[in-house]
């Protein structure tokens, strides 16, 4: 008999096996609530850390500091897209024959061609053929050029001129291409990511002073190897001076980012075209326009003292002391009080260190290595490869040339183009929409170009390709804010110097497609660029959200972080209580935008 009180043994047993099954069961749906609950948030942060305004710190209001960078910034890009434009003006080919023999060296140029140069089946001086012997008459043989010379009354001594670059000889200048070509697309994204983890200032001041060094040097080459060799360092070292850029946009505010990186490729623009205008006035020789560039990054070189390294970066590595450093510099030079530069700093540590809970290690993040950001790159890729192909090859004309007229109605669009879409830029998600719309406008202009009469006189011919130019340029003013603003503080550099490595790829290729695929065909070209752009717009439009500007957005996630500051608890069935963690979602540092703001429902 069992004892008083007691259960019997079978009794007994079925209430433990109940209670067992209960409480695995309850153990077992806390820890899928769990689960789901940590899925959640880290979804969140992440959809939080894309966002352009999650990762930059700017406690220091905004003034002097921001407008020195400007300027450096855009110093540094004009040497970038001078070195681009000198390399392919050093590399064209000149009006050429061949070289008089020293027993015909008084003769004058032309009549050495009539005596001793064949003429082609279009009736044309040979360049690259000479009678053997010069004064054979039309019984001798043609025989290869030894040697050339060169009209130097249009361009000045170039590269092609100085090696003898031409006929069996060009070879050497297409090897050029492909080492300079090569050089950038492989080494552009090492450069960035050095710069995401040795810094901006750092690898720009390395770079900057590395493109003194090679300019000079260049300038100096006897021998065609040490051209190209020092010609791909020079490439590579001045396209890394988009870092400067990144460093502009994480030191600016939300109310003049926007301007200032508009402003930062824009004057480089109109200051190279200016500059190429002399180049070309006074015909300087390939070594003296190396010269030019050395001076530019000579000024440069300085201007290192006022810049300060990032304090989005240096908050992003743990590296706060400097950050907190950095951000007095600057607060003092803005006139911001040091004591609120300290506070709102330490505000951006706390919500940093908040958001930092449940996101995974700087280790396993990389632009194709995460999941959340692998998509998006993919996308930006594309948009980058397509958008520079077709850029050159109808604004900078690699592949068709525009008369006077649709340059000149070009270039007085472009300014009232801006100022009509400068209010949907600043708009929730404006550029991402500016970029997708103006691919769009390009698509449909091409479309009809390739559908439209070839009539000269047609108005088509001059409407669509002003149509054209105006819609990309839109692209590839903002395509680097783009991008920029869609990665985390430790992916930026990287993703900006692959997209600027995708538009070297996109030029070159594009252009190699449209002469050796294509046939040099401007209808197939029009059609091919119609159908890719169109999907470039649409890639762009499903690129992740930029939430910058929502500010009821802002103030439910604050609301949010305020009530999952206390500890909740679940009852679950079976009689079982899963207590769950704090699990806090932090307030996002939007730019400027305080706690104290957000609760006074500003």
């Amino acid at each position: 008999m069992p004892a008083r009180g007691s259960c019997p043994p079978p009794f007994k047993r079925l209430c433990n096996c109940l209670w067992n099954t209960s409480d695995s069961d309850a153990k077992e749906k806390c820890t899928r609530a769990k689960e789901s609950e940590l899925r959640s948030k880290e979804s969140e942060l992440h959809r939080r850390q894309s966002s352009d305004g999650a990762r930059v710190c700017v406690p220091f209001g905004d003034g002097v500091f921001q407008v020195r960078l400007l300027i450096v910034t855009a110093v540094a890009a004009s040497i970038a897209l001078t070195q681009a434009r000198l390399f392919r003006h050093s590399m064209r080919e000149l009006d050429h024959w061949c070289a008089r023999p020293p027993g015909f060296s008084n003769m004058s140029v032309a009549a050495w061609k009539a005596m001793a140069i064949p003429r082609d089946i279009a009736g044309n001086f040979s360049r690259c053929t000479v009678r053997e012997p010069p004064d054979g008459g039309a019984s001798a043989r043609a025989v290869p050029c030894a040697a050339w010379e060169f009209n130097l009354s249009d361009h000045g001594n170039t590269v092609v001129s100085e090696w003898n670059l031409v006929c069996q000889r060009s070879w050497l200048s297409d090897v050029a291409h492909v080492v300079v070509f090569s050089t950038n697309v492989l080494l552009l994204p090492l450069v960035g990511m050095a710069a995401d983890r040795a810094g901006r200032k750092t690898v720009a001041f390395v770079s900057n002073t590395g493109l003194l060094l090679t300019l000079v040097g260049s300038s100096m080459a006897r021998d065609f190897q040490t051209f190209v060799v020092t010609q791909a360092a020079v490439s590579v070292l001045s396209k890394s001076m988009v870092v400067l850029y990144v460093l502009l946009y994480e030191v600016t505010t939300a109310s003049r980012r926007l301007l200032y990186c508009f402003v930062a490729p824009v004057l480089p623009s109109v200051f190279v075209q200016l500059l190429l205008f002399f180049v070309e006035m006074f015909k300087l020789d390939w070594f003296l326009s190396q010269l030019v560039v050395a001076t530019l990054a000579l000024l440069l070189l300085p201007t290192f003292y006022v810049v300060e390294e990032s304090p989005t970066w240096l908050l992003a590595t743990h590296n706060l002391d400097e950050a907190e450093k950095v951000v007095c510099r600057a607060g003092s030079i803005n006139s911001v009080a040091q004591i609120e530069c300290r506070r709102q700093f330490r505000s951006e540590v706390e919500s940093c260190r908040r958001e930092q809970v449940d996101l995974p290690s700087d280790n396993t993040m990389g632009l194709f290595r995460s999941g959340w950001l692998r998509g998006r790159s993919f996308v930006l890729v594309f948009v980058w490869l397509v958008i520079s192909w077709a850029y050159s090859h109808h604004v900078e004309e690699r592949g068709t040339t525009s008369d006077t007229y649709v340059r000149s109605a070009t270039l007085i669009g472009l300014g009232p183009m801006f100022v009509v879409v400068w209010p949907v830029l600043e708009y929730d998600q404006g550029v991402k929409r500016a970029i997708a719309i103006s691919t769009l406008v390009f698509a449909a202009s091409s479309a009809v170009a390739f559908a439209a009469p070839t009539d000269e006189s047609s108005p088509w011919q001059t409407v669509l390709p002003v149509s054209m130019r105006l819609s990309l340029t839109l692209p590839v003013a903002f395509l680097f804010f783009l991008t920029i603003s869609l990665y985390p503080a430790i992916l930026r550099c990287e993703a900006a110097l692959l997209g600027y490595a995708c538009a070297i790829v996109g030029d070159n290729a594009g252009y190699m497609a449209f002469t050796r695929l294509l046939g040099r065909r401007q209808d197939v070209t029009l059609a091919v660029q119609s159908v890719l752009t169109a999907l470039a717009a649409v890639a762009v439009a499903y690129l992740p959200p930029d939430d910058r500007h929502d500010l009821s957005r802002r103030r439910s996630l604050a609301a949010l972080w305020r009530k999952s500051s206390i500890t909740s608890t679940k009852q679950l069935s079976g009689g079982a209580v899963c207590e769950r963690r704090t699990l806090p979602y932090p307030m996002p540092e939007q730019f400027s935008i305080r706690a104290g703001m957000l609760n006074d429902g500003r």
